[in-house]
């Protein structure tokens, strides 16, 4: 007969009822309110804790008007219950419906008077039928991340957020001077990103706090006339002469890139949209070239696969003006241009000590890459790390990978460290074919002759 001491012992314990109430609500806070508001059902206890959870999460993808007209309930009845005045995180993601828009208006004034310190409005809106935001929202001194995705911000007052140092807009109808009521009334900005806006042109930003600017605008519009009429003034113009990192993916088709002061500038990452526009075009030719001129004296450097793809086209016949840069990061694809294009930016960058070559387009076809440029015009003094991802084509035999780190072993004589990897090569349906290729291609590295010590990791 068992004892009544060992049932005792052997009575499993319950570790998550022994926790305090700050623990629990904290871990119900990281769950929807759909998710943590179920968890009342547990005991007493449990019944009002998720009501005093500083995050209040609502998502709601379904279209259905059963579904929304559920959730729109189910938002206003939680926001009754839910009373604090000190959220950390008020977070919104649903489809639009203009019937519900005096719901929603009410739930993003619950938002500010809460003093949420950071709100999301994600609005899967149809048929380009946008919603727009309430003028409380644009008066709050306690929001410090805001996030705005399908709203039509358009205040008819100044904007006033005087505590908010992270905006985050997309998808959405910018008008150049609502950028510039951003731009006024935001002091403390420090990361700005406009992703798809349309409205604007001009971003002239002199405020000391800005550190970071990403704008991707190489959307592809059907309509794209519609959108950008006037093709005689910049897509885009940016100065800041206070910047430290700049992060722009433009559509370049019947625009371009002007890039003002921006000599604080020490990251800078260039993309362009090439699947609407003509890489040939001479307009495109020479915005990629000017950027590039201006962009000389940034330390960090990303150039992208669609910018690339245009540099490639100049890579041949131009050369690329010397830059002060140390760190060059380039996506491109497995091509015999690309070639050009990195030998072309290695000898313009004298001071280069990292330096990051990330392909991952596979080359169809013969291969074409012994009649390209081979070799560098200079040796690289300053080099010491090394990345090469990606860079193999299966039809290829480990090209041009192998060139460029014949070359780069060769010219690189502080050089102490080269990671190579072959991803995309092993994962190939060629690869079933080439089980031996990454053992000789590793054999292939270590076989050549070097200015350097350095290590070689092939993985």
């Amino acid at each position: 007969m068992t004892s009544p001491h060992k049932r005792i012992k052997e009575t499993p314990i319950d570790r998550l009822s022994a926790l305090p109430d700050c623990l629990i609500i904290h871990i119900l806070s990281l769950l929807e309110v759909k998710q943590s508001a179920i968890t009342a059902l547990l005991s007493k206890r449990w019944q009002f804790l998720w009501t005093e959870s500083p995050r209040l999460i609502f998502k709601e993808k379904r279209i259905s008007t059963w579904a929304l007209k559920r959730f729109v309930s189910r938002v206003n009845r939680t926001l009754v219950v839910c009373g604090r005045n000190d959220l950390d995180t008020f977070e919104l993601d649903f489809p639009y419906s203009k019937i519900y828009c005096p719901d929603y208006n009410v739930w993003v004034g619950f938002a500010v008077k809460s003093k949420a310190k950071q709100v999301s409005l994600s609005i899967n809106h149809i048929l380009d039928d946008f919603y727009t935001l309430p003028r409380t929202i644009f008066q709050s001194a306690y929001v410090k991340q805001l996030t705005l995705r399908g709203c039509t911000v358009a205040p008819r007052a100044t904007i006033e957020w005087p505590s908010l140092t992270k905006l985050h807009i997309e998808d959405a109808e910018l008008q150049q001077h609502v950028i510039e009521k951003i731009l006024s009334g935001c002091p403390v900005l420090h990361c700005l990103v406009l992703k798809h806006c349309r409205g604007f042109n001009r971003l002239d930003m002199c405020s000391k706090s800005l550190y970071e600017l990403w704008v991707d605008d190489s959307v592809y519009f059907d309509d794209f006339d519609k959108h950008y009429e006037d093709f005689d003034k910049p897509l885009l113009q940016i100065s800041a002469p206070n910047l430290h990192t700049l992060s722009v993916s433009v559509n370049p088709k019947g625009r371009k890139l002007c890039l003002g002061n921006i000599s604080s500038l020490v990251r800078a990452t260039i993309n362009f949209a090439v699947y609407v526009c003509d890489t040939s075009s001479t307009e495109v030719m020479s915005n990629a070239m000017e950027i590039l001129e201006k962009i000389r004296h940034v330390k960090v450097v990303d150039l992208r696969y669609g910018y690339i793809k245009v540099l490639s086209r100049l890579a041949m016949n131009d050369r690329f003006p010397q830059s002060a840069r140390t760190c060059l990061w380039v996506n491109a694809p497995t091509d015999k241009c690309s070639m050009h294009v990195v030998i072309g930016l290695l000898e313009s960058s004298p001071n280069l000590e990292a330096l990051v070559i990330d392909f991952s387009s596979i080359v169809r076809g013969p291969c074409t890459y012994l009649d390209s440029k081979t070799d560098l015009d200079c040796d690289l003094l300053h080099l010491k790390r090394i990345v090469i991802k990606d860079f193999t084509s299966p039809n290829c035999v480990g090209e041009p990978m192998l060139t460029l780190a014949r070359i780069l072993l060769n010219k690189a004589p502080a050089l102490e460290k080269m990671v190579v990897r072959i991803e995309s090569f092993t994962s190939s349906p060629q690869a079933a074919v080439n089980e031996d290729e990454p053992f000789n291609i590793a054999q292939a590295l270590l076989s050549y002759p070097r200015s350097s010590k350095a290590v070689v990791v092939f993985n």
